[in-house]
């Protein structure tokens, strides 16, 4: 990885604003700067303090502002200032202590002796948003190198970096003066005489009639409330913006600037008992009002006699009407407050309890393998030292993993120190917070997005005071603000979900790496887990560059699970629709009535959701696609109450299945194609009897609804599971025996060169499922190319071959782990514009001495791009995408070029409506 040097900060040259009406501003003691020396007033003055600071702008690196003489002492790099940006205030980040502003320093705005300035006006920082910092330095230096590694803004990395810390900015909206709500009453009159030929008009109705003027519906809506400019039109109607621009220019409206985010306080409704009714009162309850007798049992239980009224209706259906009649009675008061912080909270989370320490992670009195024993005697020194290494722990499923972390972890804080631990998905941070909360207790805390925002800042509160010194999370924690971190693990290290999708596009477990490193004075260990690890990592272990320990084994000497192949071909032979594959073979179907009748469990996987994902007409081969995106449209049977819908897995577009051809009139329209939901129909339909969930992202979108299901299969109470690539990873299922892979062949040939590394992955992730227990596991893989390396590595659980035949391919075509990537996607509302900025990248690329891949034959070029053209996924939410490659034999290389071009295509005018997307080390092609 490349850890050049950041991006230089730029020095804001506009001149100083006044705050709004009611704002106060910092003392404005130095509001000039001499043209000569640079100094304040007179040569006698003092020189002007200054400090950079990062707002989350994309693309924009620090920004040189005034520190006012009342500030200045505090503006210490990591704290939260309010600054003036163009019109706006915005939330930024100083990243520097305040220094002299001198005529040496450099144009970019570093201080430095690098030459002289023209003269400037700088603007003052407004006003601190904190009295502690909420970056550390290492915290700043991390978000440095990722905003110089992945080419985005300092403030956008800054960003990412506290999701538990809200951003204030501020937000212009237009309002009335007195003059202009005199002239809305007045336009209420006139609309409402009949001679103009009108109905009535009574605000705030007014903005909704259709046949009011344009200037009436605009002063009804700014009477309703102040709106932005920008919501006028959607609002009031077309014109509502050049109308309201008229309406200020008559002094009728005004601009108004209020900041507006950061935390709001969030309010509950709690339950508390005030006076308790006597027990004979509460034993006729029983009989007549059991709701009322039940609750009162439920609040008298808690410390306080404190309940919110939330979680009483969780436990309790129809407990808010017994509440409201307990009001009545005088033994109970509603009252608004906030929620708890602890980790019992709103969340559904609870502290360690009988049941999770039943399940959760055994005893540490319990005896590692000896394979266990090797990993924690390598790591375990590191974190005593306080010394950076790198450790990749390969171990088959069901190895005991995550008791190595848990081993590693408690080494840790017996030395005073932190652990983190960041695993890929939200789905798989319940089951290791209850492990982890079982040995740790109150000690864990849990960052990732499914909280809201107040629990969020909770949790990094915890972590940042100490509270907590062990953290469980996402992607976004890798930049948990533990103050004195020990050791890291990033659990299925090869998993794509570590990549973010948006800017700042940064991979999380290859942050991890570079924090693990710069951690401290000579870095912390860091480990890397995975039954299928990624080939970069993997190829610097075997390299040496990596330290491998391997968990060849399950504890106990638990055998993995024997995995069988079906030739679907074969299968078709019978006869049947060959665009429809046979759901469940004569095998699979077999092995399922054997697991029913020992009442063991099965689980059934494909990766793709809905019902059918292709609908065409019979007649005249026209299909049903998205009108936003080049896809076609998915149809989901249980949706619309069992109506159907068809939905955009892009773009969420959705609309009811056609009877008829919209291209050719005829009725044959037919549905190709499978997903979970047809899986799931036929299922039923085979075994009546069978207790049979469904697990997607369809199911689950209800609050709780993911924890349900698991929860459910955990107590037997479901016989067969059907899923995503959510049930294919992670998951702890004792009684789940049979494991079966509907079609195997999804995702095997799209133009991704990961594509064949991600099928062997998912197969091998999810054949883990089966046997993890003392019964016997057994896979059913259903497929059509049963050849196929990938399919046949993964039936012989054999990564070692696998990455055998892989890594030959991916060094003939020069890609990663052999060449360092970077994609470049070119985004227009027109597909010209984006592919003319493609056709202008290829020609700058060559002028930089990049080679085209069909000119490198021998591929000794250090620099080769491919492209541009159009991205598989050629217009998604109706933009277009075009795309190109950049390989490169080094990082630094690399960076230099893509922050090259990104400064050049940005001084391009005639690509003001194209975006540019640089996505450095991609995870995904399409």
């Amino acid at each position: 990885m490349n850890e050049g040097r950041p991006k230089p900060a730029r020095t804001y040259r506009l001149n100083a604003s006044k705050a709004p009406p009611g704002e106060k501003e910092a003392p404005d003691e130095a509001s000039s700067v001499n043209t000569a020396s640079g100094r304040t007033g007179g040569d006698s003055a003092p020189a002007t303090l200054c400090v950079e600071v990062a707002v989350n702008v994309p693309r924009l690196g620090p920004l040189t502002y005034r520190a006012p003489e009342a500030l200045a002492e505090a503006l210490v790099p990591g704290v939260r200032v309010m600054v003036p940006l163009g019109r706006r205030r915005m939330t930024g980040y100083v990243v520097s202590p305040p220094a002299p502003f001198s005529e040496e320093m450099s144009p970019s705005g570093s201080l430095g002796p690098v030459g002289s300035l023209p003269p400037v006006t700088l603007k003052d920082v407004i006003r601190l948003l904190d009295e502690e910092p909420v970056l550390t330095g290492e915290m700043i230096a991390l978000t440095r190198w990722v905003a110089d590694y992945y080419c985005c803004g300092l403030g956008e990395a800054i960003r990412a970096a506290l999701p538990g810390v809200a951003e204030r900015k501020s937000v212009e909206r237009v309002r009335l003066t007195d003059a202009g709500r005199r002239e809305a009453a007045l336009e209420v009159a006139r609309q409402a005489s009949p001679g103009l030929g009108l109905p009535g008009l009574a605000l705030p109705g007014l903005g909704s009639e259709k046949d009011a003027p344009l200037r009436a519906r605009v002063l009804a809506a700014l009477k309703e409330r102040p709106r932005r400019l920008d919501q006028l039109p959607s609002a009031v109607g077309r014109g509502a913006r050049q109308e309201a621009e008229r309406l200020i220019e008559a002094g009728l409206a005004e601009k108004v600037s209020a900041e507006e985010g950061g935390s709001i306080p969030v309010m509950v409704r709690w339950v508390r008992l005030v006076k308790a009714p006597e027990s004979a009162q509460v034993e006729h309850l029983g009989k007549r009002a059991p709701r009322q007798a039940a609750a009162i049992q439920l609040i008298e239980k808690t410390e306080n006699k404190r309940v919110m009224l939330r979680e009483i209706e969780r436990l309790l259906p129809g407990g808010r009407g017994a509440c409201a009649a307990m009001v009545k009675k005088g033994w109970v008061v509603m009252e608004d407050g906030p929620p708890p912080d602890d980790i019992s909270s709103s969340d559904g989370e609870s502290p360690p309890t009988g049941d999770i320490l039943a399940r959760g992670a055994p005893p540490e009195g319990v005896e590692l393998t000896p394979a266990q024993q090797a990993a924690f005697d390598a790591v375990a020194p590191d974190i005593r030292a306080k010394s950076y290494s790198f450790t990749l722990l390969h171990g088959v499923t069901g190895s005991g993993k995550t008791e190595v972390y848990l081993r590693l972890a408690r080494e840790a804080l017996d030395a005073g120190r932190g652990a983190l631990i960041l695993v890929p998905e939200i789905g798989l941070t319940p089951q290791l917070l209850d492990r982890f909360r079982s040995r740790f207790g109150a000690k864990v805390a849990c960052l990732h997005s499914a909280y809201p925002e107040k629990k969020r800042a909770s949790e990094w509160r915890r972590v940042r005071s100490g509270e907590a010194p062990v953290v469980i999370g996402t992607r976004s924690a890798v930049y948990a603000p533990l103050p004195d971190i020990g050791f890291i693990a990033v659990d299925e290290e090869h998993d794509a979900s570590y990549k973010q999708d948006d800017a700042p596009r940064y991979n999380g477990r290859d942050t991890a790496i570079v924090r693990a490193r710069r951690a401290g004075r000579a870095g912390i260990p860091i480990v890397l887990g995975s039954a299928t690890p990624s080939l970069e990592s993997y190829s610097r272990a075997v390299g040496g560059s990596y330290r491998l320990m391997t968990l060849p084994a399950r504890p106990g000497g638990r055998p993995l699970p024997e995995v069988r192949l079906v030739d679907l071909r074969r299968e078709q032979e019978g006869g049947g629709d060959p665009k429809a594959p046979t759901l469940l073979s004569a095998d699979l179907a077999g092995a399922i009535h054997d697991r029913l009748e020992r009442g063991e469990q099965s689980l059934l996987f494909l990766n793709r959701r809905g019902f059918s994902s292709v609908i065409l007409c019979r007649d005249c081969g026209a299909s049903a696609e998205c009108q936003n995106c080049s896809v076609p449209l998915t149809f989901h049977l249980n949706a619309a109450g069992g109506a159907g819908r068809l939905r955009c897995h892009l773009c969420d577009l959705s609309m009811p299945p056609p009877t008829t051809c919209p291209a050719c009139g005829s009725g044959r329209v037919a549905y190709f194609g499978l997903g979970t939901e047809r899986v799931e129909e036929a299922v039923k339909a085979r075994f009546p009897n069978a207790r049979v969930r469904r697990m997607d992202r369809d199911t689950v979108r209800r609050a709780g609804a993911y924890d349900e299901i698991l929860g459910a299969v955990r107590r037997g109470e479901v016989d067969i599971l059907i899923g995503t690539q959510m049930v294919a990873k992670g998951h702890d299922f004792p009684k789940m025996t049979l494991v079966g892979v509907i079609l195997a062949d999804v995702g095997l040939h799209l133009p991704d060169f990961r594509a064949g590394e991600r099928t062997f992955q998912l197969l091998t992730q999810v054949a883990g499922r089966a046997g993890r227990a003392d019964l016997p596991g057994e896979v059913i893989v259903q497929t059509f190319r049963p050849e196929h390396y990938a399919v046949t590595c993964a039936r012989e659980h054999d990564y070692a071959a696998f990455y055998e035949i892989e890594s030959k391919f991916r060094q003939a075509t020069g890609y990663p782990p052999y060449r360092r990537l970077a994609r470049l996607r070119f985004e227009a509302r027109n597909s010209d514009a984006a592919a003319s900025a493609g056709v202008w990248t290829r020609n700058f690329m060559e002028k930089n001495g990049a080679r085209s891949s069909v000119r490198d034959r021998g591929g000794d070029a250090e620099l080769v791009f491919l492209g541009p053209a159009p991205a598989m996924l050629a217009r998604v939410r109706g933009i277009y995408r075009h795309h190109m490659l950049l390989k490169s034999k080094t990082a630094r290389r690399l960076s230099e070029a893509l922050h090259a071009l990104d400064e050049g295509f940005h001084k391009q005018k005639n690509f003001g409506s194209v975006h540019l997307v640089i996505d450095v080390n991609p995870q995904s092609l399409l």
